[in-house]
């Protein structure tokens, strides 16, 4: 169902589906399954759910130990699409930054083999500035 969704372009319906499992497998699945880019979907899927995947890929990050590109091109394209004045987030918006940045944080200190860590650095000054 959920490919099905990405394929017609509907990405709101399938990363509602995906991110209402609470899953990070299933997160990290759904971003590699979306047909096109980060972007495309992006621009096509609410203020909610961009947060909520935000939530989930930083949360993802914290839990993984190596091959962090998909997750850290997904939350860079999710955080600068985000919009701080909206009121559908605008509530929830600095407790999500702060565990992305503070994830991300530990990602850079801690990161695996081949981790580029002034790519970290430039999406935590993103998801700060959000």
């Amino acid at each position: 169902m959920v490919l099905t969704q990405f394929r017609s372009g509907d990405y709101e319906a399938g990363f509602n589906s995906v991110l209402s499992k609470s899953d990070l497998e299933a997160t990290r699945w759904a971003i590699g399954a979306v047909p096109g880019t980060a972007g495309e979907a992006c621009q096509n899927l609410s203020q909610t759910v961009l947060l909520c995947l935000l939530q989930q890929l930083g949360a993802s990050i914290a839990k993984k130990k190596d091959d962090f590109e998909l997750e850290l091109g997904w939350i860079e394209t999710a955080s600068l699409r985000l919009d701080s004045e909206d009121r559908s987030i605008k509530n929830h918006l600095d407790k999500v930054k702060k565990q992305v940045v503070g994830n991300l944080a530990n990602l850079a200190k801690n990161g695996g083999e081949g981790l580029d860590g002034n790519r970290v650095e430039v999406i935590k000054r993103i998801v700060r500035g959000i």
